[in-house]
């Protein structure tokens, strides 16, 4: 008799939701599960498989679970009811802490039994799979050295102001495209365009399905409270056509998990000059994959984390994964559990020509300045030629009043259309406006 392998001592489950247990014992044998308040049982089926589910519990510190069957006795020690958040993508989000210059000091400081981790070992496969090898662990310096530096920061964050046991399960795989993370019927229903993919023998994980398979589909038995994803780089040169994977795979999970409302948020990809990984770029492909990504706040639920000014040193892997994980706890704490007032980037609301001027409004405007205290930087206008030049911009409450000697009758408005674009506009809580062009 044994349980699937990612149940251990240590682990987390998803408070006020049912504890789901599976696994395998003799065929037809009697399985009885129970903790300090109740007892469960069923039977394995004939190839030996079994799942119950014991009652809902609030957060609790640490209990007991026992599992007993066909003369065997399973013990899961250290048990915490808290939340749990799925942590997935590529090597941004993968990168470890132990790979973060100058930030020793953090895995020193990184000692909070009640903040569980699992880490999903890599693996890719052919079809959809019950079982999932990772070992859950409490955090300390020993075990927070090779565990996502993004995921970490955002768990220590929900730990700081949710005063519960938090769990974090980071399943990446780096350099990994989005297909691979889409179930295969998500993908046969958006993909005539990326049948390719399925012939590619480039790398076993970039098969449709492999990874989701493998590293995602095991943990949909889990309740768990929502998702954070930073993927895209990998995908970069789809442009527009990265929105509609992204939002089929926050549909296929919310289906995988039989949770419809299922927040999902997720990393814009930093800024930087991409040439080198995407061969003979249009001039503002990664603008358009931002823009993209915005387009993919309309599926309700979602949440962007801007990385506008977190890549100074403009690096494929920026070393500023702890203020990125702080955004993406920020994001969660506002809009999955109601904690803070301003989480949100400023974002493109409308604008409108008043002659020679062009008004911009804001989402999430509050406090709206810009960096330095002086005149907004980035904002372009063009006229009838199309031709952007730059424009002085003066902000007028949740708006930004623009003009431009060069475009006496405006017609366009962009800001921070640029691949590495200096932040020229932020809100009350310092974060950075997101990049945008109107009319498209």
């Amino acid at each position: 008799m044994r349980l699937a392998a990612y149940y251990g001592d240590h682990m987390l489950f998803q408070s006020d939701a049912p504890m789901p247990l599976s696994g395998w014992s003799l065929p037809g044998a009697r399985v009885v599960a129970s903790d300090d308040r109740a007892t469960v049982q069923t039977t394995a089926d004939a190839a030996g498989h079994w799942r119950l589910q014991l009652p809902a519990h609030a957060a609790t510190p640490s209990l007991t679970l026992r599992v007993e069957s066909s003369g065997h006795r399973l013990l899961l020690r250290d048990v915490a009811i808290g939340e749990l958040w799925f942590a997935a993508g590529q090597s941004n989000m993968a990168w470890p802490m132990a790979w973060i210059e100058g930030r020793g000091s953090d895995i020193a400081a990184a000692r909070d039994p009640q903040l569980r981790l699992l880490s999903v070992a890599p693996s890719a496969w052919q079809a959809p799979r019950a079982d999932a090898a990772g070992t859950w662990h409490a955090t300390t310096p020993q075990t927070v050295r090779d565990f996502s530096a993004l995921a970490y920061h955002f768990g220590r964050r929900l730990r700081d102001a949710l005063d519960v046991p938090v769990g974090l399960i980071h399943a990446s795989w780096g350099g990994s495209r989005i297909e691979p993370w889409l179930p295969a019927e998500a993908y046969a229903e958006l993909a005539p365009s990326n049948a390719h993919l399925a012939e590619n023998p480039h790398n076993r994980s970039h098969a449709p399905a492999a990874l989701y398979n493998a590293m995602v589909h095991p943990f949909t038995a889990l309740p768990v409270r929502g998702v954070i994803w930073y993927q895209g780089e990998a995908n970069l040169a789809d442009g527009p056509h990265y929105g509609p994977k992204l939002e089929a795979l926050i549909e296929s999970w919310r289906e995988a998990w039989a949770a419809p409302s299922l927040p999902f948020l997720f990393a814009q990809i930093a800024p930087l000059d991409y040439t080198p990984y995407a061969p003979n770029p249009p001039p503002d492909l990664l603008q358009r994959f931002w823009e993209t990504q915005i387009d993919v706040l309309r599926v309700p639920g979602t949440g962007l984390v801007s990385t506008l000014d977190l890549n100074p040193d403009r690096e494929l892997h920026p070393g500023e994964k702890r203020e990125a994980g702080e955004r993406f706890a920020a994001l969660a704490l506002q809009q999955v559990y109601g904690i803070g007032n301003q989480a949100q980037s400023p974002r493109y609301r409308r604008h409108r020509v008043e002659g020679a001027q062009v008004r911009v409004e804001w989402l999430h405007a509050q406090g709206l300045r810009s960096p330095d205290g002086g005149p907004p930087q980035g904002f372009e206008l063009a006229g009838a030629d199309g031709v952007f030049h730059p424009a002085q911009a003066r902000i007028d409450g949740d708006a930004v009043v623009l003009t431009s000697e060069r475009v006496p009758q405006p017609q366009r408005v962009r800001y921070a259309w640029r691949a590495t674009p200096a932040v020229g506009l932020v809100n009350g809580a310092g974060l950075p406006a997101l990049p945008f062009r109107a009319p498209r």
